[in-house]
């Protein structure tokens, strides 16, 4: 949201409002992510891969994104950088609707209704 939120931001006001947002939905985020990937893999071997396939992502992120963003903002103009991550986003969460629920939340969920 916060992406098309900047794409569209009409001005530069609210592309200064919605900058910020964004940043900080992506600030909590990353740190995240790996914690996910550890509850969604028990097995230690298959962990290892998914962490390197996860960091891997992350490095060719850092290098290819200046890159991309460059090309997309010389040839389209800025809006599409922010708006080239809306098709992942939605994708993910597409992706995160079809992951059953962790077997370990439900085992330490517990009813606090009063009685």
């Amino acid at each position: 949201m916060a992406s098309a939120a900047c794409g569209l931001a009409p001005d530069l006001g609210v592309l200064a409002v919605a900058r910020p947002v964004q940043g900080s939905a992506a600030a909590l985020m990353t740190p995240t992510s790996p914690a996910l990937v550890r509850q969604g893999s028990p097995d230690r071997a298959k962990r290892a891969r998914v962490i390197a396939v996860w960091t891997v992502g992350g490095a060719v992120a850092v290098a290819a994104a200046p890159v991309l963003g460059g090309a997309l903002t010389a040839s389209l103009g800025r809006r599409w950088v922010f708006f080239a991550d809306l098709p992942a986003a939605l994708s993910a969460l597409v992706l995160l609707a079809r992951v059953p629920a962790s077997p370990r939340a439900a085992a330490t969920s517990r009813d606090t209704t009063p009685r």
